[in-house]
Order: C-alpha cells, then structure tokens, then sequence
C-alpha cells in the first residue's frame, strides 16, 4: 500500500512541474514585413508569430502593437496577429509587438522599419478629342499606358458605378466586353492578355505585380491593401456591374477589387486582369455580359 502511495505521489509531482514548465515559458515573439521600405502614405502591414494573412487570428496568443517607437502602445490586446499603419511622416521607426498567452507569460519582438517619400512618376497626359476628358498617361518599361480608368462613355450606355455620377471622375465608367474594344481613343488601344502580362512580369510576376500598380493608402481600396504603386499606375478599384442570379443586375466590389478587359477572348469567355487587396495580380476569364473597367495601352 505504502509503495502505490508513493507511485501516486511521484506521479503527481512530475506532472505538476511539467504543468510549472509549460506555464512558465514565454512565447516566442516574431514580427515579419514584406519590405523593410515603406512609402509615406502606404497602409503597411506587420505580420506577428509567423502569420501569413491580414486575418489570421490566434486561440492562445493575443498581442499588442507600439508603431510609432515612443513607448506608447498604438492598440489593445487583440487575437488579430497582423498590425497595420500608415506612416505621414518620413524616418526610421522601430515597430513593437507585445505578444501574451493565456497564463499571463508575455514576451516582444522588434523590427526597423525606414520610412521614405513615394517616388516621383513624370507623367504625360492624352485628352480625347471626342468628349474633352483629359487623362494621366505612364511610361513602363517599353509600354505606355493610362494611369486613370477610361470615361468615355461608349453609345451612351457605359455604367457608372451605383449609377452615381459622383464616383464618375475617380473609378472612371464600366464596360461590357464588346464596349471595352471600341472605348480607347485614337492612337490608344484595349490591351490584350499577353500585353497585360508583359506589364505583370516587368514589376515582378503574378504574386508582386498588384502591390506595384495599386494606389497607395485607403482613399479608395479598403483596408487592408498592401500596395506601393511603385509603377506609378495606379490602379483602382472601381468593382464590377454583374447578373446576380435570381435577382438580376446588381453592382458590388467598389473599393475591394479592380477588374481591367483585355481584348482577349477565350470561346464564349473573356479574360480580364483582376487585382484585390493582396500583392498579386490574377489574369481570368468572365462573361462577356459583365460590365468591368478599362485602361488604355498607347499604339
């Protein structure tokens, strides 16, 4: 009986200090960026114990962010992994995460950061001589390209987002398939597929190329929207006018993605480029029915 007692007693003692242990470790704390350059004006983002995406959460962590390097704490405890700010003013700053877990054992982790101005883009401008709109226009690699979406409104019957004249001079007008082909002014041209894909590849393949060409900030992508504009194209997001099945035509997207024709057809299908709020930049097809926006290519 005595020697059982005991058996007992040294197994409850090893899994106590084996409990001790456990609650007595610090959680690891790691911080992550995309790029240690971030522009004034640029949502960044900062990724906590190896998180991967903007909405990854944790059930056993929750962590804090101090951005500004002044001891201050910028947000509250939160299961939400990934940090964001956007920076108004040049510098170097170091980015603080307090990470905590469920017994109270916290820990913190550092990452610099430098802060600069937004590169400089010499922009040309084109006005079309058929209703006076004027457009920005830029030089990228061997192509020239609009960096505002197309206006023009095509037979009349082009869209507007919501129908409200008032997103008209920032998202520009949406277009059918057949609209799109015939919408560019003289001496410019819808872009097909394989032109689109020259633009991808030169700022950096399919998974970067949408970080590069998206306006910086949250004007008009909603948070979150990891972008740099490096390219000085500055995509927008003026969404899509589509059929909703069972209930007709409905417009959704604004703010969220910016979906681009191209002039390249795929059987009854046409492909379209389509950036969201991630980094990467997605050539697919749609319905040709669907009414999505337009940028020009120079001839």
């Amino acid at each position: 009986m005595k020697k059982i007692q005991t058996y007992i007693s040294v197994i409850a003692i090893i899994l106590v200090s084996c409990e001790k242990d456990y609650e007595s470790a610090a959680p690891t704390a790691t911080i992550n960026v995309l790029d240690n350059r971030i522009f004034v004006g640029q949502e960044a983002f900062f990724y906590g114990l190896n998180a991967t995406n903007f909405w990854d959460v944790s059930q056993e962590y929750s962590v804090r962010w101090d951005f500004q390097s002044n001891d201050n704490w910028d947000t509250h405890f939160s299961s939400h992994l990934v940090g964001s700010y956007v920076y108004n003013t040049t510098g170097n700053y170091k980015v603080t995460m307090q990470v905590i877990d469920l017994y109270g054992f916290s820990n913190k982790a550092a990452k610099s950061i430098n802060v600069v101005n937004p590169p400089s883009f010499n922009y040309g401008t084109i006005t079309d001589t058929r209703d006076g709109e004027t457009y920005k226009t830029i030089n990228i690699g061997n192509q020239t390209w609009m960096a505002d979406n197309l206006r023009f409104n095509w037979s009349g019957i082009a869209r507007v987002y919501n129908d409200n004249p008032s997103f008209l001079p920032t998202y520009g007008r949406l277009y059918q398939a057949h609209m799109a082909e015939g919408s560019c002014p003289a001496g410019w041209r819808l872009p097909t597929k394989g032109e689109w894909e020259i633009l991808i590849n030169y700022l950096g393949g399919n998974n970067l190329a949408g970080k590069r060409l998206k306006q910086i900030g949250n004007n008009t992508w909603m948070s979150p929207n990891i972008a740099d504009n490096e390219s000085g194209f500055n995509a927008l997001p003026g969404g899509h006018h589509f059929i909703q099945y069972g209930s007709g035509w409905s417009y959704g997207g604004l703010g969220e993605f910016g979906a681009y024709w191209t002039s390249t057809k795929s059987g009854n299908f046409n492909y379209h480029v389509l950036l969201q709020n991630s980094t990467s930049a997605a050539t697919i097809t749609t319905g040709l029915n669907h009414f999505r926006s337009v940028r020009c290519i120079k001839n």
